[in-house]
């Protein structure tokens, strides 16, 4: 009886030792839960090449690599911007320019004779003096010019009016004294707009309190005058009443 429970309990041992064996077998052939994670997340980690969006904020959690090379793209595209702007604006700028020569090419074919020696009479005149637009005008019709072969002759005299006023203001101011007020009428009555005429007065170089000084001695060197007379005198000229004082008593009144 004693050998035959003994046998039992070996029988029952193996059995044991078996199972055990088995469930290890079964482990070692089978990937764990954990390493098809880790296969997972190496998976996940695989991105696509960084393309620059301008309209994406960058990644706080991006690495240094991903935002080098976001900047650089982004740095390409302003650069690509900019030289396909520039382009752009030179061929527009070539393309005026052509077609304003070509422009100028058919109105010398098309110019009249008449409207020929109109320009070539308004040019030699700009060689000798100032003028307006209108009094050049006006001094082509005096010659005997049609209005319109005097308009045109003006037109494409090729002036700067602007340029003209500040020529015209500083012959005046060679000759006799000014107020502000004074040559800006002087101006108008020489036929310059306004924006011609404040483009004159500010770059003729004028200083009004001594254009006063000048004119109050301009006054007395030919006249007598009491020192009010003389301040109303300079106020009716057009200056200002300190400019009017400064210069009446510049000459002692």
């Amino acid at each position: 009886m004693l050998a035959t429970v003994l046998q039992k309990k070996a029988r029952v041992l193996i059995a044991i030792i078996i199972l055990i064996a088995g469930i290890s077998l079964v482990q070692c052939s089978s990937p764990g839960i954990s390493d098809q994670n880790r296969g997972n997340s190496a998976t996940q980690e695989e991105k696509a090449p960084v393309k620059y969006d301008p309209a994406q904020k960058p990644d706080k959690n991006a690495s240094v690599d991903e935002v080098v090379d976001e900047e650089a793209a982004r740095v390409k595209a302003e650069e690509d911007a900019k030289k396909a702007a520039e382009a752009e604006a030179k061929k527009a700028e070539e393309d005026a320019k052509k077609a304003a020569e070509q422009a100028e090419k058919d109105r010398i074919a098309s110019e009249t004779v008449s409207q020929k020696n109109a320009t070539k009479m308004a040019k030699d005149y700009l060689k000798y003096m100032p003028f307006s637009k209108q009094g050049l005008i006006k001094q082509l019709e005096y010659e005997g010019f049609s209005p319109a072969d005097a308009a045109y002759g003006a037109e494409y005299s090729g002036a700067n009016w602007m340029v003209q006023a500040e020529k015209m203001a500083k012959d005046y101011l060679k000759y006799m004294p000014f107020s502000k007020q004074g040559l800006i009428k002087q101006l108008e009555y020489e036929g310059f707009t306004s924006d011609e005429i404040q483009f004159g007065i500010d770059r003729c170089g004028a200083n009004w309190m001594e254009q006063a000084e000048k004119m109050a001695k301009s006054y007395v060197d030919h006249m007598a005058f009491s020192r009010q007379g003389l301040i109303s005198q300079l106020l009716y000229e057009g200056f200002s009443n300190e400019e009017a004082e400064h210069g009446v008593n510049s000459v002692g009144l």
